[in-house]
């Protein structure tokens, strides 16, 4: 399939280290974390400042920053795991759709970032239709998406 180049844009957390692969040298004070829910909800600056200057791939699992999963190592030269779980996984009315989803690690590798192609993944959440799958003549069945107890617009 031959699917077209497009210009990407990846928004990365503030580093007071120029995204070093180490956890921040203040992280109290990065102020950038206050402004990203996942990692404002999840933040213990206690914790992280016993941390500050480690490198992240040297962390334990628990060690990590929340930060880590908005792709705040992006620049690191390291490999950087991290398990995550689908945030539908443990949902009582969803998890006859996604309760099969598993912890899963996660490998960043060095110098490269993650990204979700939020605009590739968005759908009609009347008729499950996808008119970016129609543009780029991706092969999607809307078919195959499931029935929910609720509105969804994502693939």
């Amino acid at each position: 399939m031959n699917i077209p180049t497009r210009h990407l844009s990846v928004r990365v957390p503030w580093h007071d280290a120029a995204w070093n692969g180490k956890v921040c040298c203040n992280p109290r004070e990065n102020g950038s974390c206050m402004f990203l829910p996942r990692i404002n909800e999840s933040k213990n600056p206690d914790e992280e400042e016993k941390l500050t200057e480690q490198w992240l791939h040297e962390l334990e699992q628990r060690q990590l920053p929340p930060c880590v999963g908005e792709k705040v190592h992006f620049m690191s030269p390291h490999n950087i795991y991290k398990k995550v779980s689908h945030p539908y996984s443990k949902s009582d009315s969803n998890s006859k759709f996604y309760g099969h989803y598993k912890e899963t690690t996660y490998c960043y590798p060095g110098l490269s970032f993650s990204v979700i192609p939020y605009n590739w993944m968005l759908k009609n959440a009347k008729d499950n239709t996808s008119e970016k799958a129609t543009d780029l003549q991706i092969p999607y069945d809307p078919e195959k998406e499931p029935k929910l107890s609720f509105e969804n617009s994502w693939v």
